[in-house]
């Protein structure tokens, strides 16, 4: 299938396999790591007030991007 528009978001136009299994993670660093790897340089992360934030994965983004310029963050919040 090719990528195209689904309620405000893209589908991937990848093919189902291996890389669209869930993945188990016991350090923040190694999620923020493979969040970048996978959606790139560019992040912009929600965090809506109330629902339960993971914030030890938020600070590990922050402290990639703190740390590598390339990396642009931006955080958007209610």
């Amino acid at each position: 299938m090719a990528g195209g528009r689904f309620q405000g978001g893209w589908l991937s136009s990848r093919a189902p396999g291996p890389h669209l299994m869930p993945k188990l993670f016991s350090d923040p660093d190694a999620i923020a790591e493979d969040i970048i790897r996978d959606v790139g340089t560019n992040l912009m992360v929600g965090l809506p007030l109330g629902l339960g934030k993971a914030n030890h994965i938020i600070n590990a983004l922050y402290a990639r991007a703190a740390a590598d310029r390339s990396i642009n963050l931006t955080f958007f919040s209610a």
